[in-house]
């Protein structure tokens, strides 16, 4: 289950697995998220690609390497990332441990 709320939110019957955010979300009245779930092999790749709004990563196991023309950021399990959109991207190392 997601659920898109404030630091208060607590569901009634659930485990709460992680935080990810604050957003960059900036200024507009609507929005639409689309939840992705990906299970990479050791040393597969991504295509280099862009979002047209943030994105957030939250890493059960093993590693996850995203590249942007800012540099490369490793992130290990149980560890999160968000940031803004329409930067090009790609996972170009990913281990599972």
């Amino acid at each position: 289950m997601f659920s898109i709320a404030d630091e208060t939110f607590g569901a009634a019957r659930a485990e709460h697995v992680a935080k990810i955010g604050p957003l960059p979300l900036g200024t507009a009245n609507r929005y639409t998220a689309w939840y992705m779930e990906a299970t990479f092999k050791p040393e597969m790749t991504s295509a280099v690609h862009r979002r047209s709004g943030p994105g957030g990563w939250y890493v059960l196991s093993g590693e996850q390497g995203l590249e942007t023309p800012n540099g490369k950021t490793v992130l290990r399990a149980e560890q999160d990332r968000a940031r803004a959109g329409r930067l090009p991207h790609g996972a170009p190392r990913n281990r599972c441990e």
